[in-house]
């Protein structure tokens, strides 16, 4: 016969297989583990290159699938299908974009959850590692950045298709003050000549 602790230790290890296949009851399964690309590029457009990450349910159970990018990723890749669900057994190309402009070695990954659309049963999380190798091509250029690009341009009231850099319309107007005080201390000066005179007149009389 068995005896109690006997039962009590049987049940403890059912349990204990039990939650340990519950936790592990949700697996993913991705086709592109790594891409590796060699675009060309021309310096100041993008070069766009769409691809897809084939993503399978190869569980009995639907489960949601989430796409997210990493930071380094996230410099150079869109996602179009960011998010969605595949039934059992389902498959799905997640499709992404990739652009590059210029010349150099771009690396990030793009990471697929599995989680499963009802119950508590822990997900899972896989990578794809995209790798850009971007060549020059026969007529690459890099866009030159204006160093006064950011300046807060001034439209001219009189003039309203006439756009002014604030340093030149701060000159402007520094000069226009100048004259304008030189001006008036010239008619300060004949009014005052012509004061003195008015007085000596009176004097005389």
């Amino acid at each position: 016969m068995i005896d109690k602790k006997t039962l009590v230790f049987a049940f403890a290890i059912v349990v204990l297989m039990t939650g340990i296949m519950m936790v592990s009851a949700v697996t993913g399964s991705i086709g592109n583990g790594k891409m590796v690309l060699y675009p060309e590029v021309n310096g100041w457009t993008n070069t766009v290159i769409p691809k897809t990450i084939l993503v399978n349910n190869v569980n009995d159970i639907p489960v949601n699938i989430t796409l997210k990018l990493d930071s380094n990723a996230s410099d150079f890749i869109e996602l179009v299908d960011e998010t969605f669900i595949l039934e059992a057994g389902e498959s799905k190309k997640a499709e992404i974009v990739i652009k590059v402009k210029k010349e150099g070695t771009y690396e990030g990954r793009v990471n697929v959850f599995f989680k499963p659309v009802e119950g508590n049963e822990a997900g899972v999380v896989l990578s794809s590692t995209i790798v850009v190798i971007a060549k020059k091509d026969t007529g690459y250029e890099e866009e030159e950045e204006d160093p006064e690009q950011g300046n807060e341009e001034v439209i001219n009231p009189e003039n309203p298709g006439e756009q002014t850099k604030p340093s030149k319309l701060i000159k402007v107007w520094g000069i226009s003050t100048l004259i304008l005080v030189v001006v008036l201390l010239i008619l300060l000066y004949i009014w005052g000549k012509k004061r003195k005179k008015s007085k000596r007149r009176t004097k005389r009389k």
